[in-house]
């Protein structure tokens, strides 16, 4: 993943119930933005939010790295959050490998076309 390149820990497993960034006050605040803009709601908000926070947490300690990396602007739910900043590793190509990146292309593994 891009994370991982990147060097940014994430969980590879994480389970609906463990925590997030986004605090439920956060998500109700949301939700009555969106209610008072006219926007459909689920009748079980308490089920909606924990459906969402199972997705989350999916992504969530993956975006906040990568926000950290890129230095993301301030954006509600990821660029506001405390991040480490993080320089991208350095990698570091031989010339005998970009020597067979151009004669193979785009490839670069050997492999015949």
């Amino acid at each position: 993943s891009i994370a991982s390149f990147f060097h940014v820990s994430q969980p590879l497993d994480p389970a609906p119930t463990d925590p997030i960034s986004v605090t439920r006050q956060e998500w109700d605040e949301v939700v009555s933005r969106l209610k008072e803009a006219g926007l459909p709601m689920k009748g079980d908000l308490d089920q909606a939010w924990l459906d969402w926070k199972g997705w989350r947490v999916n992504y969530d300690a993956a975006l906040l790295g990568l926000c950290g990396v890129v230095v993301a602007p301030t954006a509600m739910w990821s660029g506001d959050r405390p991040v480490k900043l993080r320089r991208p590793p350095i990698v570091l190509q031989s010339r005998a490998s970009r020597k067979l990146v151009e004669r193979n292309g785009a490839q670069g593994d050997g492999s015949e076309s």
